[in-house]
């Protein structure tokens, strides 16, 4: 992931996914990937789920391939709220499992869509509550996430993938650490700006 992810592992991932080979990815069990993934110290609590689905995975690209000619072109040919839902709702035939809005964002995102990923940082500053215009919800939705990064855009003509940058880092852990869960109003030095501070 952008973000999140250390580049550092980069390379480590890149050889257990046999450089994203997909023939060889699909002869080799899902256990196996879980095995080496956890060696270093990359796996999470859904990874068993996450390795079992990889399989699904590249069924659904090539099918997405095969209908839309290659997926350049898929998640192109319609906005990116759009491909969104076709990635992550249940209903569609794209569906791909273990993966909800926020990863189909990430996803777009990381094949050079600009979009934002609506993760807790980007959701809890744009809540009605911090950075809002407190009439939505806190942490703010995915609509309204989507609303806001693409008014973002319009006023600052940024991208929105360089503005979901921005707050993340003034977010994260490790990073600013301004806008957490606690936040510390007291060195934002767009206090001002915040409903927040006014509480």
């Amino acid at each position: 992931m952008i973000n999140e992810f250390p580049n550092t592992l980069l390379p480590n991932i890149d050889k257990i996914f046999f450089e994203y080979n997909k023939e060889k990815i699909l002869m080799t069990p899902p256990s196996a990937f879980c095995e080496k993934i956890k060696d270093i110290k990359c796996g999470n609590r859904a990874i068993r789920a996450q390795m079992r689905s990889l399989r699904t995975h590249i069924h659904i690209f090539e099918r997405i391939e095969m209908e839309y000619g290659s997926l350049d072109d898929f998640v192109t040919s319609e906005n990116a709220h759009h491909i969104v839902t076709m990635l992550s709702s249940p209903l569609s035939p794209y569906k791909l499992p273990m993966v909800g809005k926020a990863l189909a964002w990430e996803y777009l995102r990381n094949v050079g869509i600009d979009a934002a990923k609506p993760d807790v940082h980007i959701r809890r500053f744009l809540g009605a509550d911090r950075m809002g215009n407190g009439l939505g919800s806190s942490p703010a939705s995915l609509a309204d996430v989507e609303q806001k990064m693409e008014q973002l855009a319009q006023e600052t003509g940024l991208l929105k993938v360089e503005i979901d940058d921005l707050i993340w880092r003034f977010c994260a852990r490790g990073y600013g650490e301004i806008c957490t869960a606690m936040p510390a109003c007291g060195r934002c030095v767009i206090a001002a700006l915040c409903r927040k501070s006014r509480y």
